[in-house]
C-alpha cells in the first residue's frame, strides 16, 4: 500500500485563471488545484473590486509620527499607528498595531549595502527627504508535516499550512508613482470648472476642450499633458443638453483614459518586461538634517521636521460620501429681510504717530464698550497679514482701542482689511459675545455678513513729517511729498544650469555714500532660511501657482553683493520656471560701517527709507526673470 503516500493530482490541468471557480458536482475529485482555485477566485474579486470601484490610499488610521527615541539624541524613531489603507492593487493593508523603526539606523543599512548612497541624497545644508510606503504582503506559516516519497521523514516534506495577509511599511529615497490618485484628482478638478449656461449657443459649448483635456490625463504623468487653465469663468455646456454632453464626456474617461492609467485594472501585475507597477501608496515624506561632520557610517540626525503628508491618497468611506451628497445639493437661503434702519458703521480708525511709534486707534459704535482679544489680523494691500496688539484705553472694556503693529510698519495710503469676528468680541460683560446681542436686536452694521463676521475697511493716512531743524525748505519739501521708491535688490543671473544667481542691494541713502550694507551674516544656512524664501512662478493646469525653491547656500562677493544657489532638484520641479520672486523678511540682517547691527525694518523706520516692493508687510518682495531658465 505504497501508493497511501502519494499526492492526490487533481483532475485540472492547466494554469489556474481569476475568472475561473470550482462547479461542484457529486463524484468530483477535489485536489489542491480545485482549492486554489476557489481561494484565487474570490480573493481576486475582492481586489479587482476594490481597485475598479473604489481606488486606493488610506481608509483609516496608518499616522506617521516622529519622536527622539529614549536614550539616544542622534536618532529619530518613526512611528506608523495601526489602520487600514487599500494598495494600488486593491489589496487590504491593515496593520493591527503600531509599528516603529529608527531612520538613522535605516540610513547606516543603507549605508552599508551601498556606499555613498546617503551622501548622494544631500542637499548642500546637509538635509535629505525619505518616503513612507505601504503595500500588501502575505506570509506563509503553520509548517505542517506533508505525505511525501517513500522512505522520506516528515521534517523533509513540511508546507506551511496557512497564509497570513500581511503588509509592508518601507522607507524609501522616492516616492511611488501613484499615476491614477494624480489622474483621478486632477479630473475631478477639470469637472469643478464645467458651468452650465441656459440658453447658450450650441457653438459657444467647451464640450470639445473639455473632452480634450480629459484623454490628456492618461498616461505616468497624468496633470503634465493638461491643455492649460480653463478660460475665464470655466468651461461652459448648454444647460438644456448639459446631461448628454456629461455622458460623452465620463464615456471618453471610462473608456478611454482609466484603461490606460497604471497599474492595469485587470491585471495589475502586468508591467514592460520584468518590472512590476507599484503597488505601494504614500504615507508621508520625512524632512531631516543630518550632523555634521558627516559620518557615512553612523549618520546622526541633528534636526527633523513634522512628516508631510501633501500628496499621499485617502479613502472615504461610503457613509461619509452619503452625507456630503445630501449636503451637497445646497439648501436655498433666503435673504435676510432688509433692515428697519440704514446699516450704521462698526468701527472707524485713525493713524496715529508719535514717540512711540505709528499705530491705529479703533472706536467701536457699539451701545456698550467691547473687549477684544490680545492680537488682531488685518490683511494689507497684497494680501498679506498684518498683525496688531489690541489694548484697550482704561479697562478691558473700552468704546477706544489702540492697534500696534507687531514687527511691521505702516506705509501710507496702503488698505487695510479687518475681519471682527462676532463670537470673539464681548460686549458690556464676559459672559455675553456681540454675536449673541446681534441676535437679539436689528442693529445691523455695515459689512456684517449675517453670520458671524463684520468686514471693515481702511486707507492708512500718515501724517506728514514734521520739519527737523536743520533742513532746508528743497528737505522739507522732498519729505512731505515722500520721495518715490527706489530699488531695493539687483538680481542678475549667473548660470541657469547651476542654478547661480547674483544679488545687489541697494542701501545708499540719500546724498550719503554707501554706508549701510546686508550683513555677511547672511551667509549662514541659519540665517537665510529665516530671511530669504525664493518662489517659482508656475503656469498649472487651472492657473498660475508658486512653487518653494529652496536656497542652498549663500555666499557674499563683495560690499552688498551675493551669489545665491538654488536647489536644481526643486527648480526642476517647478518646470524650471524663469519667473522667480524674492521674499526678504524684515529681519534681513544689515550693518553700518562702523559695526553696528541692525535690521531691515528698523532700518526703513530709522531712515524713512521706501524701497520698491516694500508692501509694509512681512516682506520686500522683488522679481527676476531668468535669462535661459524655463528649457
Amino acid at each position: 500500500m505504497n501508493d497511501v503516500n502519494q499526492r492526490c493530482v487533481s483532475p485540472a490541468n492547466g494554469t489556474l485563471s481569476p475568472d475561473l471557480r470550482v462547479n461542484y458536482e457529486f463524484g468530483l475529485v477535489l485536489g489542491v488545484d480545485e482549492f486554489r482555485q476557489e481561494d484565487l477566485y474570490f480573493r481576486e474579486k475582492e481586489y479587482l473590486h476594490n481597485r475598479a470601484l473604489h481606488g486606493y490610499g488610506t481608509v483609516f488610521g496608518l499616522d506617521v509620527t516622529l519622536a527622539r527615541p529614549s536614550g539616544s539624541a542622534d536618532d529619530v524613531q518613526v512611528t506608523v499607528s495601526r489602520g487600514m489603507g487599500i494598495d494600488q492593487w486593491g489589496r487590504p493593508v491593515v496593520v493591527r498595531y503600531d509599528q516603529c523603526a529608527r531612520l538613522g539606523a535605516w540610513l547606516a543599512a543603507q549605508e552599508r549595502k551601498q556606499p555613498g548612497v546617503v551622501a548622494g541624497h544631500l542637499d548642500p545644508a546637509g538635509r535629505l527627504s525619505v518616503y513612507v510606503v505601504a503595500s500588501y504582503d502575505e506570509c506563509p506559516e503553520a509548517l505542517v508535516p506533508i505525505p511525501g516519497q517513500p522512505c522520506s521523514s516528515s521534517e523533509a516534506t513540511q508546507a506551511p499550512s496557512r497564509i497570513r495577509d500581511a503588509y509592508n511599511i518601507e522607507l524609501r529615497w522616492t516616492p511611488p508613482a501613484m499615476p491614477a490618485w494624480d489622474a483621478v484628482r486632477c479630473f475631478a478638478r477639470l469637472m469643478a470648472e464645467v458651468h452650465f449656461v441656459a440658453g447658450l449657443d450650441p457653438l459657444d459649448s467647451d464640450e470639445p476642450a473639455i473632452i480634450q483635456q480629459v484623454r490628456e490625463l492618461a498616461g505616468p504623468d497624468p496633470c503634465a499633458g493638461l491643455i492649460g487653465s480653463p478660460p475665464s469663468g470655466g468651461f461652459q455646456l448648454p444647460l438644456e443638453t448639459g446631461r448628454e454632453a456629461l455622458d460623452r464626456i465620463f464615456t471618453v474617461w471610462a473608456t478611454d483614459v482609466r484603461p490606460q492609467i497604471a497599474p492595469d485594472l485587470i491585471d495589475p501585475s502586468s508591467g514592460p518586461g520584468a518590472t512590476l507597477p507599484e503597488a505601494g501608496i504614500l504615507l508621508a515624506r520625512l524632512d531631516v538634517t543630518l550632523a555634521t561632520p558627516f559620518d557615512p557610517s553612523a549618520p546622526r540626525i541633528s534636526a527633523f521636521d513634522p512628516p508631510v503628508d501633501d500628496g499621499c491618497p485617502y479613502l472615504l468611506h461610503t457613509q461619509l460620501i452619503q452625507e456630503l451628497l445630501l449636503l451637497g445639493g445646497g439648501e436655498v437661503v433666503a435673504a435676510p429681510p432688509p433692515p428697519e434702519r440704514p446699516p450704521a458703521e462698526f468701527v472707524t480708525f485713525n493713524t496715529v504717530q508719535d514717540a512711540a511709534g505709528t499705530r491705529l486707534t479703533a472706536w467701536f459704535h457699539t451701545d456698550q464698550p467691547v473687549k477684544l482679544g490680545p492680537a488682531l489680523t488685518a490683511r494689507r494691500d497684497l494680501a498679506l497679514p498684518i498683525t496688531f496688539s489690541a489694548s484697550p484705553r482704561g479697562g478691558p472694556f473700552s468704546f477706544l482701542w489702540d492697534l500696534t503693529p507687531q514687527h511691521e510698519i505702516l506705509v501710507d495710503d496702503e488698505l487695510l482689511e479687518f475681519a471682527f469676528d462676532t463670537d470673539q468680541i464681548s460686549v458690556g460683560s464676559d459672559a455675553v459675545t456681540l454675536a449673541d446681542v446681534l441676535a437679539t436686536q436689528p442693529s445691523v452694521y455695515l459689512g456684517y455678513d449675517g453670520l458671524n463676521t463684520i468686514e471693515a475697511f481702511y486707507e492708512v493716512d500718515l501724517p506728514p513729517p514734521a520739519p527737523q531743524p536743520g533742513l532746508t525748505e528743497e528737505e522739507v519739501i522732498k519729505l512731505i511729498l515722500r520721495i518715490p521708491p527706489r530699488p531695493f535688490v539687483t538680481i542678475t543671473t549667473l548660470s541657469v544650469g547651476e542654478g547661480l544667481l547674483e544679488l545687489w542691494f541697494h542701501l545708499a541713502l540719500e546724498g550719503e555714500d554707501e554706508a549701510f550694507r546686508v550683513s555677511q551674516k547672511l551667509e549662514d544656512p541659519n540665517v537665510f532660511r529665516q530671511v530669504l524664501r525664493v518662489l517659482a512662478e508656475t503656469n498649472g493646469p487651472f492657473g498660475n501657482s508658486l512653487a518653494n525653491i529652496r536656497v542652498t547656500a549663500v555666499t557674499m562677493l563683495q560690499h552688498n553683493v551675493f551669489r545665491v544657489s538654488l536647489n536644481l532638484a526643486d527648480w526642476k520641479k517647478a518646470k524650471n520656471s524663469p519667473y522667480l520672486r524674492f521674499l526678504f523678511t524684515m529681519d534681513l540682517p544689515i550693518q553700518a560701517v562702523n559695526g553696528q547691527d541692525t535690521v531691515l525694518s528698523a532700518f526703513i523706520q530709522q531712515h524713512r527709507a521706501s524701497f520698491v516692493g516694500n508692501t509694509g508687510g512681512k516682506f520686500l518682495v522683488a522679481y527676476a526673470r531668468v535669462a535661459g531658465g524655463g528649457q
